[in-house]
């Protein structure tokens, strides 16, 4: 299922990025005009789209003992898509986010600063995860039922810590 989870993303990852070229400046312009050029509401649904696809991945494990069937084999899937889509609003390797976005790009720059905001806080959850695991691999040798149970705690902390200032980032820090 890992595997067919990874290769739904980068099939989706590769075709949004190569299809952002062609329909980017539309679907762009398109959630522009709906939501009335607001930038703040831009903001939210490009971190909506970079960072809360991993949330309800968190969401979902945590709660997978109340999740149907269906749900659990559907939700992955779902999700890979969700994070794939995401390549829509890199630019290409020779061009700038003006240039892929043309008359859009006024609604591209807030949506792509939210969804840079949710993934890099998403990517620092992951990276600081992996560093206290590490860690506390290696000070503690083995590995307790108590010991677990103060390490879940610290990396929701981080966690929560994280996804909610990448969510503030997104909403009310400068542009650049």
């Amino acid at each position: 299922m890992v595997r067919s989870v990874a290769l739904v993303v980068v099939v989706v990852a590769v075709g949004c990025g190569l299809g952002g070229a062609v329909v980017g400046e539309s679907v762009v312009g398109a959630l522009g005009r709906a939501v009335d050029h607001r930038e703040l509401v831009l903001r939210a649904l490009g971190w909506c789209w970079g960072g809360l696809p991993y949330v309800v991945i968190t969401a979902a494990l945590v709660g997978r003992a109340k999740l149907t069937r269906n749900v659990k084999l559907a939700l992955p899937y779902l999700l890979a898509v969700w994070i794939g889509s995401a390549a829509l609003l890199i630019p290409g390797r020779y061009s700038t986010l003006e240039e892929r976005f043309g008359t859009a790009y006024p609604d591209a720059r807030p949506l792509s600063f939210g969804w840079a905001c949710g993934f890099l806080s998403t990517a620092a959850t992951v990276l600081l995860v992996a560093i206290a695991l590490i860690l506390f691999k290696k000070l503690l040798g083995s590995i307790t039922k108590r010991h677990l149970q103060t390490l879940n705690r610290v990396l929701t902390a981080i966690w929560v810590v994280l996804t909610a200032a990448g969510l503030v980032a997104a909403l009310i820090g400068p542009m650049p």
